[in-house]
């Protein structure tokens, strides 16, 4: 193995700078601790080790080999990520409770796993994710982050099994997976009391398991004008203020054999909307 400069590395083992990492780990200038090319495992971040783990970030070429989880820190932005590129495992942001910044993620291109946004409750706005694309068969959850106001990311992928954006109080527009086309497993909106409206996700086809419960003040559903299908299921329940009229048209494109529960939203017999 060579270092950042192209000379062979020798074959020692220890770790020079303290960063956790040997040359034979990947290290490629071990007397610097800010120098460094690939974290060869998963990494967890919090209170206790933040001001150290976070120095290995200022390669401008870094990657995690596993998954990256940043929870129960008291920082205030992601400003030391923002040169990672790939995560090949899970991404995981949470009960950070000073967080109000996630946009300094914006060179993340991959994920290879699962992604969770939870908990964070003085985050305002998801952003920064723009760039990351993920395998089809992972899951987004979005969850309890009781100050969220917009979800504004994930503009980049196209395909999911699992979308979840649940209990997040505030949250009052979803702008973001403008190119997500389909969800092969299931889409659930719950919970989210200020949401007034579904709109958006205009580009998506087709999707396995719709269900939108307990949106309290939800009223209109007017996103995903371009889908064709709901293969399995569709569950629409207890959201009181949700007109009738915006149901019947996610209710002709259930399947034959899909299972269908409409039911505990206002005027479920008037389809028209004026």
């Amino acid at each position: 193995d060579q270092d950042c400069s192209g000379t062979d590395l020798s074959c020692d083992d220890v770790d020079n700078d303290g960063d956790g990492l040997t040359e034979n780990d990947g290290d490629c200038n071990d007397e610097d601790i800010s120098r460094y090319t690939y974290y060869p495992s998963s990494l967890a971040i919090d209170e206790t080790n933040q001001d150290t783990l976070l120095t290995i970030f200022a390669s401008t070429d870094c990657g995690i080999d596993g998954s990256l989880v940043i929870e129960n820190t008291t920082l205030r932005n992601l400003q030391r990520f923002s040169q990672i590129k790939k995560i090949n495992g899970s991404l995981t942001i949470q009960d950070n409770t000073k967080l109000i910044d996630t946009s300094n993620l914006s060179n993340l291109t991959h994920i290879g796993r699962n992604i969770l946004i939870a908990y964070n409750d003085s985050l305002t706005e998801l952003t920064g994710l723009d760039s990351v694309q993920t395998p089809s068969d992972n899951q987004i959850n979005i969850m309890g982050n009781d100050a969220l106001l917009t979800i504004n990311t994930f503009q980049s992928i196209t395909q999911l099994n699992y979308l979840y954006i649940g209990g997040n109080e505030s949250l009052t527009e979803i702008n973001g997976f403008n190119n997500l086309t389909e969800i092969s497993g299931m889409m659930y909106f719950y919970h989210n009391s200020s949401l007034t409206d579904i709109d958006g996700f205009n580009a998506m086809t087709s999707i396995a398991t719709l269900k939108i419960s307990l949106n309290e003040f939800l009223e209109q559903i007017t996103g995903f004008q371009n889908l064709e299908e709901i293969t399995i299921e569709l569950n629409i329940t207890d959201n009181r203020y949700l007109i009738g009229c915006y149901l019947m048209p996610l209710e002709t494109l259930a399947s034959p054999d899909a299972t269908i529960d409409i039911s505990g939203n206002l005027e479920e017999s008037a389809y028209e909307c004026e």
